[in-house]
């Protein structure tokens, strides 16, 4: 039953799609997002790495995936490992 339950949440979720707390993989987080509290549920990123996302954010916005190397802690592995974990919305 609970197998099903994430088949149908995973085929039906879209870049549109809020994120899903407490999901896991399936969670994917807002680029824009200047909450630290979403940014806490990616895997490797505590309390003060989510300031620094978010610092990071709201003083440049990030266009791509690869503009949270900006941020202090976050270097090649890091970026790799987050990157399947957010989302890009906008222009």
């Amino acid at each position: 039953m609970a197998m099903a339950a994430m088949t149908e949440l995973y085929e039906g979720w879209n870049d549109q799609s809020p994120p899903a707390r407490g999901m896991g993989s399936l969670a994917r987080i807002d680029l824009a997002s200047v909450d630290p509290d979403e940014w806490r549920w990616a895997s490797g990123v505590g309390p003060v790495l989510a300031e620094r996302i978010v610092a990071c954010s709201v003083e440049r916005p990030f266009q791509s995936p690869e503009d949270l190397r900006r941020v202090y802690g976050i270097g090649p592995v890091a970026a790799r490992r987050l990157r399947p974990q957010i989302r890009l919305t906008g222009p």
